[in-house]
């Protein structure tokens, strides 16, 4: 294989990394801002002004001859760089000493998302401008004409084919950390093919062979999972104190997670409390609601299963309206037939 098209592998690997990295970064900032839409426009801000200015920096820099350890010593970084973004908006209310139950100031916020999206945005940036020189090199040396509208075809092409498989396979089957993970390994695997002769900067080969297999074991089943599971449970009793994780699952929309404080349990959605069950209080004031609006029922029908419907029944057999015959008038003996539906 030449080496421009080991370089296209690798810049197809890295277009499907960036993509699966911008999705994993951006779950990470709705959860902690508790899924305000402003997070969007302050993520995709924040990591296009780093990418310009990565490639401003990577542009000065390519008059140098050592564009392709550039290059090579990017990619390589670029795993690290995301990960430390996604740490940081893990730990953003610790770090912030803002409670779960508070919104974090938009001060904090505009700056914790441009803090948490410059390592990764920045070395974007850099990738791809030495990826141009690094593909002319390699075009004048083959004696073809290079062609670096190539190199943006096969990176957005890698970007659309990460975020389709991300968002309808891997996100549902993995998780949003293996996915990581393999996305990952896969690209530090193609990185250590772009040299053409493999004897050369062998100190480079090594840690990338080193990130490789760190990356690589966190994407299997065996350490990564017990691992990420653990990460997952501390990160989750720091956020929400007191209470208790029970399960969680992730789909294409994000997270959902089932909590358990005393004999009460919670849906989070991304991190945000949800619905909670039993709640007797909300189920009074349910019943009252709506059998305020037919005084004298003669049945009530109870939709539901579970806590729900016992909840439900609790409260409809309560309201003084169940046990009236008349309108406003109370009839002796008299009660409402209750009817429950699963």
């Amino acid at each position: 294989m030449s080496p421009s098209s080991r370089l296209l592998g690798l810049l197809l690997v890295v277009g499907g990394f960036t993509q699966c990295s911008q999705a994993v970064l951006l779950r990470e900032l709705l959860a902690a801002f508790q899924g305000v839409e402003l997070a969007l426009g302050a993520f995709y801000g924040s990591w296009l002004a780093w990418i310009g200015l990565g490639g401003a920096l990577a542009t000065r820099l390519s008059h140098r001859p050592h564009h392709q350890h550039l290059l090579q010593g990017g990619v390589m970084a670029l795993p690290l760089a995301v990960l430390t973004g996604i740490l940081l908006l893990r730990f953003a209310r610790f770090l912030l000493q803002v409670p779960e139950s508070e919104f974090i100031p938009l001060g904090s916020f505009l700056l914790l998302t441009a803090t948490a999206t410059l390592p990764g945005g920045l070395l974007l940036g850099m990738i791809f401008p030495a990826a141009c020189r690094l593909l002319v090199q390699f075009s004048t040396n083959s004696g073809i004409v290079p062609s670096i509208t190539s190199l943006y075809l096969v990176e957005s092409l890698g970007a659309l084919m990460g975020g389709v498989l991300f968002t309808f396979l891997l996100v549902e089957s993995l998780g949003s950390w293996v996915s990581f993970a393999l996305t990952a390994t896969l690209m530090l695997l193609a990185n250590l093919f772009v040299l053409p002769n493999p004897q050369e900067r062998f100190p480079l080969r090594l840690l990338s062979a080193l990130l490789l297999l760190v990356f690589g074991l966190l994407a299997l089943p065996w350490p990564g999972q017990p691992l990420l599971a653990l990460l997952e449970s501390r990160h989750f009793q720091m956020v929400h104190p007191g209470m208790l994780r029970v399960a969680g699952v992730e789909s294409r929309f994000g997270q959902v997670t089932l909590a358990q404080l005393g004999k009460q349990f919670s849906l989070l959605h991304d991190g945000r409390l949800g619905e909670s069950f039993p709640d007797p209080h909300r189920a009074r004031l349910t019943a009252a609601y709506l059998l305020a609006q037919s005084p004298s029922p003669l049945r009530i029908l109870l939709l539901g299963g579970g806590g729900k419907r016992i909840a439900g029944r609790d409260a409809a057999l309560s309201h003084p309206a169940t046990h009236s015959g008349g309108r406003g008038r109370h009839r002796p003996g008299h009660a409402a037939t209750l009817v429950a539906r699963q």
